[in-house]
């Protein structure tokens, strides 16, 4: 989008939510229309509510890790822990104020109202500034900062609600929502899950995109247990016919759970390769869950490659980043074309850790 006809902001890996101000009473909104209010705490409400007798405004609740970057795995920790001190609420639009309807302005000029109502605004609330460079440009810098990527808008567009094609998010990785459609149970743990089957949505129907082993950590894998057992069904939520690998050990579940998930690829079958799971998203509903990318919509694709039969693959072997035996071997495979040159017909020592790196 060059050519002064877009501006570009930093993804925010959060929660969205809309925040109503009417007459110094503030509810905080997600996208399926939820008021989660009180799950945020007092200081964002109170921040929010001297800012004008009656308005309507956009951002992005967030929790930043040491380096200032958003990290949604912080922002779950602290909402399940009851912590608010954390949260922080960067704003992007604002629709309404008092009494006005500023969705037909062009873009800029509802960031430039915007940026004059933060003015002066206490910590928890902050204006999200943007950038008119070259948006490829933009890119490269996000990613190597570890960002999740950018939005890049049309200046003079009014607001529309939903996906339009006034907006397009580009991502350093690939990472989406999905429905959970079943689990596998883990092999070194009674209460606890070793992997979860996936789908989207597609014409009335969950259709699997493939299975996630890796990126949760104990305490994860048992909570997903807790929620995913008293779901169980006899029968697979979809009519499509699993193959075998996709059946093998999978109890089946009511389709009513999204995950959020970091790949590497679709597959030309349509399945997502080298997956990590990230968090569970409560603000999203399954029925709005679609494919982004992939085959089917002309997306990045690569071929499956063949996985010998592990045992034990939901191991945890680094339990702080919930890195499994699966996911290391997912590793190897990623990167094997540039190891083996350092590895094939030359001396190689193995050393056993059966309890663990530490151990």
């Amino acid at each position: 989008r060059a050519g002064g006809k877009g501006l570009h902001e930093i993804t925010f890996d959060g929660y969205r939510i809309q925040a109503h101000l009417q007459d110094g009473k503030v509810r905080l909104l997600t996208r399926g229309n939820l008021d989660w209010s009180e799950r945020f705490g007092k200081r964002i409400p109170r921040a929010l509510a001297p800012l004008a007798g009656e308005a309507v405004l956009d951002g992005e609740i967030v929790v930043e890790d040491g380096s200032g970057s958003s990290d949604f795995g912080l922002l779950q920790a602290d909402l399940s822990e009851g912590r608010s001190d954390r949260f922080l609420y960067y704003l992007f639009d604002l629709l309404h104020l008092d009494g006005h309807d500023l969705r037909p302005l062009p873009l800029v000029e509802r960031k430039a109202e915007l940026e004059r109502l933060l003015e002066g605004a206490p910590e928890p609330l902050r204006y999200s500034a943007h950038f008119e460079e070259e948006g490829e440009v933009m890119l490269r810098h996000a990613c190597r900062l570890s960002l999740e990527g950018l939005i890049s808008k049309r200046r003079t567009d009014p607001y529309r609600s939903g996906r339009t094609a006034s907006w397009i998010k580009s991502k350093c990785l690939n990472r989406q929502e999905f429905v959970i459609l079943g689990y596998t149970p883990s092999t070194v743990s009674d209460s606890a899950i070793g992997g979860l089957l996936l789908g989207v949505r597609e014409n009335d129907d969950f259709v699997p995109v493939g299975k996630v082993g890796t990126g949760f950590s104990r305490k994860v894998a048992e909570d997903l247990f807790r929620r995913l057992e008293p779901l169980g069904r006899k029968t697979a939520p979809t009519r499509v016919k699993l193959d075998a690998a996709l059946k093998r050990n999978t109890r089946f579940v009511e389709p009513e759970l999204v995950a959020e998930v970091e790949f590497v690829s679709w597959t030309r079958d349509g399945l997502i390769r080298h997956a990590s799971i990230r968090a569970l998203r409560e603000d999203k509903q399954p029925e709005e869950i679609r494919r982004e990318g992939g085959a089917a919509e002309g997306g990045p694709v690569d071929r499956p490659k063949a996985v010998e039969a592990l045992t034990h693959p939901d191991r945890l072997y680094w339990p702080e980043a919930g890195i499994t035996k699966a996911g290391l071997a997912d590793y190897h495979l990623a990167v094997w074309r540039f190891m083996a040159t350092h590895l094939v017909n030359r001396p190689l020592a193995l050393k056993r850790c059966p309890n663990g790196y530490e151990g």
